[in-house]
């Protein structure tokens, strides 16, 4: 809803076109941002389900080893879907603008 409303803004009131949207969407994403880290300041939820590890564990290779394990699963899954998105927006490119139109707003809801 505040994203919605900034590009209304930032595109017919202050005129600023297409490049609006991004510019809105910029402001609402970072806004989210730092309003999450304050409310977690504030409320303090860190301290009741996070301990924070000290300077010696970052480096400890068991911790390193099991945050690897599950990271670098997560990051190629993520490296895959991203490329079968560009890769189905390419093949969406070669049917005309309407099917880019579609394939975006259906990936982007």
């Amino acid at each position: 809803v505040v994203n919605l409303s900034f590009n209304f803004i930032l595109i017919y009131s202050f005129g600023l076109g297409y490049p609006g949207c991004p510019l809105a969407t910029v402001v609402t994403r970072w806004g989210a941002f730092i309003t999450l880290v304050l409310v977690m300041q504030r409320i303090d939820l860190c301290s009741k389900c996070w301990n924070r590890p000290e300077r010696h564990e970052w480096t400890d290779p068991q911790r390193v080893k099991a945050y690897l394990k599950q990271a670098v699963p997560s990051a190629i899954s993520g490296m895959v879907e991203e490329y079968q998105l560009q890769t189905v927006s390419v093949f969406a490119g070669h049917l005309g603008s309407e099917a880019v139109a579609t394939h975006n707003s259906f990936f982007t809801l």
